[in-house]
């Protein structure tokens, strides 16, 4: 186990929570954006958008659970290696 590697790990999970947050207000933006407009293009632009944030949002949200088993592993052998 190495100190900088877990500073690493918690770093990158920090920025990926970072980006998740802005994934979501990127939702909420285009959606409430598509429920305000008249025109029908642009409300299926909108949504798509919304969608696309969506998707980027589970992408973030699935990084953050492998780079979190990643962090978790490397602290237990941390660990096992101190006994």
């Amino acid at each position: 186990m190495t100190t900088e590697k877990i500073r690493d790990l918690r770093a990158i999970i920090e920025t990926l929570v970072i980006a998740e947050g802005r994934e979501a207000r990127s939702y909420d933006f285009y959606a409430k954006a598509a429920q305000r407009t008249q025109n029908e293009a642009a409300r299926k632009m909108l949504l798509a958008l919304a969608e696309e944030e969506e998707q980027h949002r589970g992408d973030m949200g699935r990084r953050i659970a492998e780079f979190q088993a990643e962090l978790e592993k490397e602290l237990r052998r941390g660990k096992t290696e101190r006994v």
